[in-house]
């Protein structure tokens, strides 16, 4: 049976624990007394006199900060403070974040992949701390997208932190915000209802209130976000991956599939062979090269992938499509050969 001394050092223990685990990374701060408040609902009782002196002891093991405002002391963690777990990250598990960093380095726009970059760098420390093999591991991991990489959009830190918060809470939003090819910014009264990241960009899924509309907003064009308690409305029925499959997919026709033939040659007929285009994919010899048929979405993305693949691929059906692209095609043979009688007169 524990004596109570020993029961008492239990619940110090894991009173220390708890209030460890309240306190944010900076620009985020906690006051003392939130902190004797949730230890209160967490069944702790503790005076004020107790919780600093605990705090103060707690920040030269774990490294967090205290600034002074008004009456009250406000505690964050260094934005780059390596995260404390329990139990300890083991190795596979530092592995695995490893890839997931390598995956995940060129497809989060900057700001998010900061968040969750103390993560990754203890799972780089844990395995420095292990054998030489394990140190080794980013050495042997390579991910090489396909694709023009470009540069993300810069987003404003406090627009961010704004937004995701109001996302996570469900509070309303008044933002000021700059449309694509307009000059000034205008003032948005909001209801967010779901984030998408496409291309490394940010699009904010919102209800705009005064029409009544489902609309989206990039975050780097945001100026301000305030966020509001009051007035956060979510549609009926509001589904974010369906939205996001009819909005961010750009359909190109009543029907959102269509039977799709591609007489492929070169490295178009590897790239679809390592990475089917669809489940429903046949891909066989035909003269010089391979056909392929798929069951594809009707999109714009698709146009594109396809013009991407250049003299390689020659659409066969549908027959609407060939005759789109034949033209597309044809304008721009049209534009290089000006260019070029262009250039040989001068």
């Amino acid at each position: 049976m524990e004596t109570p001394n020993a029961m008492d050092s239990v619940s110090t223990t894991l009173r220390y624990l708890a209030t460890v685990e309240l306190i944010p990374r900076d620009p985020k701060r906690i006051s003392t007394t939130e902190i004797i408040q949730s230890l209160q609902q967490q069944g702790f009782t503790i005076s004020c006199r107790s919780i600093e002196r605990d705090l103060h002891r707690l920040s030269t093991v774990f490294g967090f900060k205290s600034i002074t405002a008004g009456r009250d002391n406000y505690w964050s963690y260094e934005p780059k403070a390596l995260p404390r777990m329990f139990p300890m990250m083991d190795e596979h598990t530092a592995l695995s974040f490893q890839f997931v960093e390598a995956h995940l380095k060129n497809a989060l726009p900057p700001d998010t992949y900061d968040a969750i970059d103390p993560w990754f760098r203890t799972a780089g420390q844990r395995l420095k701390e292990r054998s030489t093999a394990h140190a080794r591991w980013q050495e042997k991991i390579l991910l090489r997208p396909t694709g023009l990489q470009r540069l993300a959009p810069k987003v404003d830190q406090a627009v961010r932190h704004t937004v995701y918060a109001a996302l996570l809470h469900e509070q309303a939003l008044t933002i000021q915000y700059r449309a694509r090819g307009a000059k000034d910014y205008k003032e948005h009264f909001i209801s967010p209802l779901g984030l998408v990241v496409r291309d490394r960009v940010l699009y904010l899924v919102a209800w705009l209130h005064r029409r009544e509309v489902i609309g989206q907003f990039v975050l780097h064009r945001m100026r301000s976000a305030i966020a509001s308690a009051d007035g956060y409305l979510r549609p009926d029925g509001f589904n974010l991956a369906l939205y996001a499959e009819e909005h961010f997919g750009f359909p190109m026709g009543p029907s959102k599939t269509i039977e799709l033939k591609v007489r492929l040659q070169g490295q178009a007929v590897v790239s679809v062979d390592n990475c089917p285009i669809s489940p429903r994919q046949t891909l066989v010899p035909d003269g010089d090269g391979y056909l392929l048929s798929a069951t594809v979405p009707n999109t714009l993305e698709l146009r594109q992938w396809i013009r991407s693949l250049g003299k390689d691929a020659e659409v066969l059906a549908p027959t609407d499509l060939r005759a789109d692209l034949a033209e597309e095609i044809g304008e721009l043979a049209r534009r290089y050969a000006g260019s070029i009688q262009t250039a040989a007169i001068a």
